[in-house]
């Protein structure tokens, strides 16, 4: 695996750097409070990294600092990635959020 870096300036990506660093201080926020030991947020755009963002440490425990090979723990992502794929499906017919449960209706294809 190679390493993790910043390849390209995200203003050369066409990303706004207000947002990013909105992003990094939603996080940085998150260790603060004590709620993540640290993260590592990398953005990328068209499979080049043109963000790379590191703070707070690996673990609670023993706080070494966190890294781009720090291996982070991950638990179910079901949730979190059906709250972001449902909303444009469900603009498209499809699934129909406001149907009862257990019930089904005929949608047009989804995109």
């Amino acid at each position: 695996m190679r390493e993790l870096r910043q390849e390209m300036q995200s203003a050369d990506a066409t990303l706004n750097s207000k947002a990013l660093s909105h992003l990094d201080q939603h996080f940085i926020r998150y260790v603060d409070q004590g709620t993540l030991p640290g993260f590592l947020l990398p953005v990328a755009r068209k499979g080049r990294v043109a963000h790379l963002t590191l703070h707070g440490s690996r673990n609670r425990v023993a706080g070494p600092p966190a890294e781009t090979d720090t291996v982070w723990r991950m638990h179910s992502m079901t949730k979190p990635v059906t709250s972001v794929a449902a909303p444009p499906l469900s603009e498209h017919g499809a699934p129909d959020l406001d149907a009862p449960r257990g019930t089904c209706r005929p949608t047009s294809a989804a995109p």
